[in-house]
């Protein structure tokens, strides 16, 4: 009678168990996607933290030193790391590198990060920080004619806080593209370049800065992919960036927001980036 029992008990069918993989399969779909969502806004969150904490940095540093804003590039002042970016000056209020390291970039291949690769020396990562620029062409102007270009420094000299006319409509820095390849090195920087900065009457950059399908942010190696017509402003989240801006606070922001008042949009050369309202402009400080 046992026997009998045990016979009789039933296995699956090859047509229950494709029924219960098909179950499993479909709640992955759903769910799957869920989770990396979550992940992606975990990684915006910190980002945004990171760049509040920049910015208060920046902010303290000013204090300090006249109400200056911090100095793009201090050519090498001779204490064996190099030159001295922004990042760096204002790191002593801050007191954690990892704060410059953008949750993107923690697994960057060219290991600037990483000891014992050769991208690896203090002005490399100490100096530039990974992952974040200031808007320099007019927090470091050099005037439209670039008359107050300072050699080796790359752009003009810091401007004041309160020289700035609309603190709270004025970026002070976005996320950042970061150059690189294997084949010839790897190097980031601190600066990112406003959208119409190169036909700007008021603020001096190179002649294939800003942003457009061929500025230099757009046409050089850079990782993430290059081609999203923003320039070197990276846009990791959702196809946006986190701003900080001079007053103090940080918000994410599409490149469509962030260039209000110009003629961008994605796909157009950088020739045809303009300033059609500059009352509208985030960038310009005198708007």
């Amino acid at each position: 009678m046992e026997n009998q029992k045990l016979n009789s008990r039933k296995a699956f069918t090859l047509i229950e168990l494709l029924v219960v993989i098909a179950i499993i399969a479909i709640l992955a779909a759903i769910l799957f996607p869920v989770f990396a969502q979550a992940k992606q806004a975990a990684k915006k969150s910190s980002d945004l933290s990171n760049s509040k904490q920049q910015n208060l940095a920046a902010i303290m540093y000013s204090g300090d030193y006249d109400d200056l804003v911090a100095r793009h590039r201090t050519p090498n002042i001779g204490d064996g790391h190099g030159d001295m970016y922004w990042t760096r000056a204002v790191q002593p209020y801050m007191k954690n590198w990892q704060l410059f390291r953008s949750p993107v970039d923690q697994a960057n291949p060219y290991g600037i990060w990483t000891p014992g690769s050769p991208y690896y020396w203090d002005a490399n990562w100490q100096s530039w920080g990974l992952g974040y620029g200031m808007n320099v062409e007019y927090l470091n102007n050099a005037g439209g004619d670039c008359s107050g270009w300072q050699n080796n420094t790359g752009f003009g000299l810091p401007i004041s806080y309160t020289s700035v006319a609309s603190p709270a409509e004025t970026v002070f820095s976005t996320d950042k593209k970061n150059i690189g390849s294997d084949a010839t090195g790897w190097y980031t920087g601190a600066s990112v370049q406003s959208p119409a900065g190169v036909y700007s009457d008021d603020a001096c950059t190179w002649s294939n800065g800003g942003w457009g399908s061929d500025s230099f942010g757009d046409t050089l190696n850079f990782a993430p992919p290059r081609n999203t017509g923003t320039g070197d402003v990276a846009v990791h989240w959702n196809n946006g960036t986190n701003v900080t801006w001079v007053d103090g606070h940080c918000k994410y922001m599409t490149p469509g927001n962030l260039a209000i008042g110009t003629t961008w949009k994605k796909g157009i050369p950088n020739s045809q980036i303009l300033i059609v309202d500059r009352s509208r402009y985030l960038w310009d400080t005198q708007q």
